[in-house]
């Protein structure tokens, strides 16, 4: 799993040097033409901040939310 808290692909910017490993990644996906799909909050904790997780790349957007399974504090996410 990545982590990268650094980039925010809503605003097309990143936190960190030019040769940070967050940068590399964010100008390889944009290199790639590659989408972001995920926007919105995908996990909440009653403990914590809500936060976005998750990464699906796609050449084009498609991509539904749904509810959690069961107990998880995770958001379901579906796409074609």
């Amino acid at each position: 799993m990545i982590n990268l808290p650094e980039i925010d692909y809503s605003n097309y910017s990143v936190q960190g040097d030019d040769d940070s490993f967050q940068m590399q990644f964010f100008d390889l996906t944009q290199d790639l033409y590659l989408v972001q799909n995920i926007t919105e909050v995908t996990r909440f904790r009653s403990t914590g901040k809500p936060s976005i997780l998750d990464y699906v790349f796609t050449y084009e957007e498609d991509l539904k939310y749904m509810s959690p399974v069961g107990l998880s504090d995770y958001i379901g996410l579906m796409w074609d």
